[in-house]
């Protein structure tokens, strides 16, 4: 009866177990990005923000691609407007420069946050491969507006 008590322990604990990656973040492997730049003006007129990605660009399905602020959806999230490899083989994304500031400001005021804060940016893709992989990356961003309360 023991041993039985045992192996019923032991299967339900495996069978948990497999479960256990259902219930954890919903991307299957984690990446190294680097967002550039590393702070963000909101006044800036600088056109991009790149993110390079430690993934090779070949096993990127491009289009699936998207940027998150906070690791949520809260205020919808970006598409790249251009994406490549870099010299090293690995994926590079750029996002328009206007529709990420959008994005922040509205971030910001949704969550009663202002100006200097450290915002959490956020790649999100999968991979071409049978089955798909899903990734994601992220790094901590200071955000600021030097023009702000200017007319």
């Amino acid at each position: 009866m023991k041993k039985i008590k045992v192996l019923l322990a032991l299967i339900c604990f495996a069978l948990m177990a497999s479960m256990a990656p259902l219930t954890s973040h919903a991307a299957d492997f984690v990446i190294d990005i680097e967002v550039a730049p590393s702070v963000i003006n909101l006044g800036s007129a600088s056109p991009w923000v790149t993110i390079h990605a430690d993934i090779p660009y070949l096993t990127v399905e491009a289009g699936s691609v998207q940027l998150y602020l906070l690791g949520d959806s809260v205020s919808g999230n970006v598409a790249p407007v251009l994406c490549f490899a870099d010299d090293r083989g690995d994926f590079v994304a750029k996002f328009n420069m206007e529709a990420v500031r959008a994005y922040i400001a509205l971030t910001l005021t949704e969550l009663g946050r202002d100006n200097g804060e450290s915002i959490n940016f956020e790649l999100r893709g999968e991979t071409d491969s049978d089955p798909t992989e899903s990734f994601y990356g992220s790094q901590d961003i200071l955000v600021f507006n030097n023009n702000k309360g200017a007319s």
